[in-house]
């Protein structure tokens, strides 16, 4: 049985944990896109389970009491998906700022090795 020129060779495999331990090869990288969507998924879920937690807590007023203009659902919706958009683009935007301080590493070695 001939092996497949697709996996790596014993030879390739060293080199690689040999520039792993040297700092030489980053595991970050993948790391924060795994990141990026646990964040993606797991703010709007945690931020569900606190307004959740929020509104049955018993110190919460009683709606009757609050005057009606600030009772508009519209508004209340809408400044609610506001800020989940402004969330997801902020937590976008931490996890590309840190991955194009690698993409800068990577074109700076490839530079410095001409």
């Amino acid at each position: 049985m001939s092996m497949s020129s697709d996996f790596p060779t014993l030879s390739e495999v060293w080199q690689l944990l040999l520039a792993f331990f040297r700092f030489e090869l980053f595991i970050t990288p993948s790391v924060l896109i795994f990141m990026y969507w646990l964040g993606a998924v797991g703010l709007p879920l945690l931020a569900i389970v606190l307004i959740r937690k929020i509104l049955q807590h018993p110190a919460m007023p009683d709606i009757s009491e609050v005057p009606v203009w600030q009772r508009n659902r519209t508004l209340v919706i809408a400044s609610g998906i506001t800020m989940f958009v402004f969330a997801e683009l902020i937590w976008r935007m931490m996890i590309e700022t840190v991955l194009a301080y690698f993409q800068m590493r990577d074109a700076l070695i490839g530079v410095s090795l001409l």
